[in-house]
C-alpha cells in the first residue's frame, strides 16, 4: 500500500536527517575529554601541641586529557558523507512532497474555476432555452405550422441543461 507523506512529516525528516547527520559530524573530533584540578593548603603548628599555625604549604594539581579515535579507514568521513546524502535525500523528498501539494493544489483551482464557468455558461445558456422554448410556444398558439413536437424537443432541452446545474453545483462543492 503506497503511503503519502504530508509536507509535515518530510519537513521532520530532514531534521531528523540535520540531527543524525551533526551526531555523525561529532565522531571526528575527541570522543573524551577530561579536565581534572584540585588544591591542597596544609598547615603545621610551629610547637607540637600548639594551635598556633605556623607554616602553610599550597599544592595546585591540573591536568587534561583529550582521546579520539584516529580515522585511519576513512569509517567517520564516509559516516559523514553518508549522513550528507541522507539529509540530501530528505531534502529531496521534501520538495517531491511540496510539487506535489502545488500541483494538487493548482489542479484543483482549475478544476474550481472550470466548473464556475461551465456553471455561468449553463446558466446563461437555459436564459437563452427559455427564451426559444417561448418562442415555440407563442408561434404554436399563434397558428403558425410549428408542431408540437418542436415544442416538446425545446422543452427537453431546457430541463435537460436545467438538471445539470445542480450536478455542477455539487461538483464544485
Amino acid at each position: 500500500m503506497y503511503h503519502s507523506e504530508t509536507l509535515r512529516e518530510a519537513g521532520y525528516r530532514i531534521l531528523q536527517a540535520r540531527a543524525a547527520r551533526a551526531i555523525t559530524a561529532g565522531e571526528l573530533f575527541p570522543q573524551r575529554q577530561d579536565v581534572i584540578g584540585s588544591y591542597t593548603r596544609s598547615g603545621a603548628a610551629v610547637k607540637p601541641g600548639s594551635h598556633v599555625p605556623g607554616q602553610f604549604s599550597d599544592s595546585w594539581n591540573f591536568g587534561f586529557s583529550l582521546s579520539w579515535e584516529l580515522d585511519f579507514w576513512g569509517r567517520f568521513r564516509r559516516a559523514v558523507a553518508a549522513a550528507d546524502a541522507n539529509l540530501d535525500a530528505s531534502v529531496l523528498a521534501y520538495d517531491e512532497v511540496l510539487v506535489t501539494l502545488l500541483a494538487d493544489v493548482a489542479a484543483n483551482y482549475v478544476t474550481v474555476r472550470t466548473t464556475q464557468e461551465r456553471i455561468k455558461l449553463l446558466q446563461a445558456n437555459v436564459e437563452l432555452q427559455q427564451g426559444i422554448y417561448q418562442f415555440v410556444e407563442e408561434r404554436l398558439k399563434a397558428g403558425f405550422k410549428q408542431t408540437e413536437l418542436d415544442l416538446d424537443q425545446a422543452l427537453t432541452t431546457l430541463r435537460q441543461s436545467e438538471a445539470a446545474i445542480p450536478q455542477l453545483e455539487i461538483t464544485l462543492r
